[in-house]
């Protein structure tokens, strides 16, 4: 969808990483929105990989992912804003 949109191509064998830092807008919001898309990333890794074993007090509650999701999108309806 990226490319569709007119970006360029991302290289390929990029990491999940890569791809976020890549597509962030470029913005003073940019570093916000990337902390939040990582977290997720990080969150899904750790579901997936793991097997949903979870260390103590790590997975995050339903509304912990609610909020940074949400916060996500404010941040993405700021960009379009701008």
């Amino acid at each position: 969808r990226h490319e569709q949109r007119g970006g360029a191509p991302l290289p390929k064998g990029s990491s999940e990483e890569e791809k976020i830092n890549a597509l962030a807008p470029r913005s003073a919001g940019q570093s916000q929105l990337c902390d939040s898309a990582h977290t997720l990333r990080r969150w899904y890794n750790a579901c997936r990989h793991e097997r949903g074993q979870w260390s103590v007090g790590a997975r995050p509650s339903d509304k912990e992912v609610a909020r940074v999701i949400e916060r996500i999108r404010g941040l993405l309806d700021l960009e379009r804003r701008a």
